[in-house]
């Protein structure tokens, strides 16, 4: 077969001195080397193994197959990981077949306009696509991330907030419900403030020297939160109770257990009962159309009522909240419009001429 033979790789540890070498092998090696066929002083270096589909056209739904093998991997938790799995799927159905180097961000962004129905939704799909261009800039299957260009989707937030007028109404609905739990649940999330997971985990041996103290769970991010002690004199006028009063409701409605909120036999709750609860005492509350889709408040929301009634009353609701800065506190004052219609009143410095002297 005719032709110019391939270069190969040779390694050459010469041992003796070169002019030892046969006239003829020595010249040969000149030539091949000459020739480029050899390269003398390298090691030879294993040959990368092909990576399927390995080209311009290589597609997304190929690199998704890497993509999920690099997740396998991490560390996350099950519910991150059936969302996440969730979210590949429309991933893969709006670029699965297109050239993974043909991405451009007018493609990317036309297709979460055009085939994700909700503001919520279309974040979250943005959101994975961009970590799933970060990992093929990474592994070189594309040379830049194509989701980068485009502004962040920023969905309005739907849920409601509670009103005190609503929590009554909730209230005397918690009363009703069968399990005896319920009632002090809603008393309990409205005087601490806390997240539905320090709720279910609040412990009668938690308090101490007069306050509750709370080790706050944080769920995402960080895998620890605040350490809190609220005193059980804190008042919420709103509700006329205190925490401490609060406190000893949650004794005797259920057999002695370790935890304010349990089961009737005194065993803990898990966490999700309590938002299930709380969704059944809404629905019995409100008519099935005062609130429409994606607006219901959730469990969460005691935790907002809670720091708008308190900041109402001077109490510190960045440290109640367990905030590591107040413009996080700030977006729970937020009510979401609920007192938009309402006229506020402006407070002034009184006027020191009109001060009676003493």
């Amino acid at each position: 077969m005719s032709g110019t033979p391939a270069p190969i790789a040779v390694h050459l540890t010469l041992h003796v001195d070169a002019s030892q070498l046969g006239g003829d092998l020595l010249e040969m090696i000149r030539k091949a080397v000459a020739a480029g066929r050899v390269t003398a002083g390298q090691e030879p270096q294993p040959r990368a193994p092909a990576r399927a589909g390995a080209g311009e056209d290589r597609t997304v739904s190929q690199w998704l197959v890497v993509y999920r093998e690099i997740l396998a991997r991490k560390t996350l938790k099950p519910a991150t990981r059936v969302n996440t799995a969730s979210n590949l799927k429309h991933v893969d159905r709006l670029w699965g077949g297109m050239p993974i180097r043909s991405l451009k961000p007018r493609t990317i962004l036309a297709a979460l306009q055009d085939g994700l129905g909700t503001a919520s939704l279309r974040a979250r799909v943005q959101a994975l696509m961009k970590d799933v261009c970060k990992q093929a800039v990474l592994d070189e299957w594309i040379d830049s991330n194509p989701v980068l260009a485009l502004d962040s989707v920023r969905p309005k937030i739907q849920r409601k907030r509670l009103s005190l007028e609503a929590f009554d109404a909730v209230a005397e609905q918690a009363v009703l419900h069968p399990q005896g739990w319920v009632a002090p649940m809603v008393l309990l999330g409205l005087a601490t403030g806390q997240r539905r997971a320090d709720l279910a985990k609040m412990r009668f041996d938690d308090v101490v020297d007069g306050h509750l103290h709370v080790e706050q769970q944080k769920e995402a991010g960080k895998g620890y939160g605040a350490r809190l002690a609220i005193p059980l004199s804190l008042r919420l006028d709103a509700i006329g109770l205190k925490l401490g009063e609060v406190i000893e409701i949650c004794r005797g409605y259920a057999a002695p257990g370790p935890t304010l909120l349990r089961q009737a036999s005194g065993l803990p709750l898990e966490k999700s009962n309590l938002s299930a609860r709380f969704t059944e005492i809404m629905r019995a509350a409100f008519e099935r159309d005062t609130y429409g889709p994606g607006e219901w408040p959730s469990l969460h929301e005691l935790r907002s009522l809670s720091e708008r009634l308190y900041r109402a009353q001077g109490v510190d609701t960045q440290a109640l909240l367990g905030h590591t800065n107040q413009a996080m506190t700030d977006r729970y004052n937020d009510d979401r419009g609920l007192t938009a219609r309402e006229f506020k009143r402006v407070k002034i410095a009184p006027d020191a001429s009109e001060v009676p002297e003493i």
